[in-house]
């Protein structure tokens, strides 16, 4: 009889961020509005993590989606940018859902808009289940963003200004160089 993969076996793999947001781009270039334009600046570095591809497919649908909404029926830009980057312990325990992460080097996805921003009243309840400004909104996005960045070992940096919009930045530490 053959073993089972553990669920965590099947789902986690070594994979590049870059790749991931490339292909989410293009899955997404049909659909975002032309007043939209997208922007992107990838690490020269790629930065390897360990996770599920698809989960993280959904944080970036979530956020690049979000940022589009933002920018409404204005003419804005969505830059999508990705980094490698070393944390102290005290930067990580400034994030969202970064209070136990330790010191080291992580994968960084950030998506800027050049929309609206959110009021600072609502900064800190955003990734509540079903808070939610927008007539039309459910409110889960982001707190399935922080649920699956959780998961992974990650954290959450939320940067907004009204008059300049938001960057919402994901850490993911970084994989462990192959072999």
């Amino acid at each position: 009889m053959m073993g089972r993969s553990t669920y965590t076996d099947v789902e986690n793999q070594r994979t590049d961020i870059n790749l991931l947001v490339t292909e989410m781009l293009c899955m997404l270039e049909l659909s975002i509005s032309k007043r939209c334009q997208i922007s992107i600046d990838l690490a020269a570095e790629k930065p390897y993590v360990t996770l599920h591809a698809e989960k993280v497919m959904q944080v970036l649908l979530n956020l690049i989606t979000n940022a589009v909404e933002a920018i409404g029926s204005e003419t804005g830009v969505v830059h999508v940018s990705t980094c490698v980057t070393s944390c102290s312990k005290a930067f990580l325990q400034t994030l969202f859902v970064g209070e136990a992460l330790d010191a080291g080097d992580y994968a960084v996805v950030s998506v800027s808009d050049s929309g609206v921003g959110i009021p600072a009243e609502n900064r800190v309840k955003i990734f509540e289940p079903y808070f939610t400004t927008k007539a039309k909104g459910h409110g889960i996005g982001l707190s399935t963003v922080q649920h699956i960045v959780a998961k992974y070992g990650g954290a959450i940096g939320v940067m907004s200004d009204e008059a300049l919009g938001t960057t919402i930045s994901i850490y993911f530490p970084l994989a462990a160089p192959r072999a």
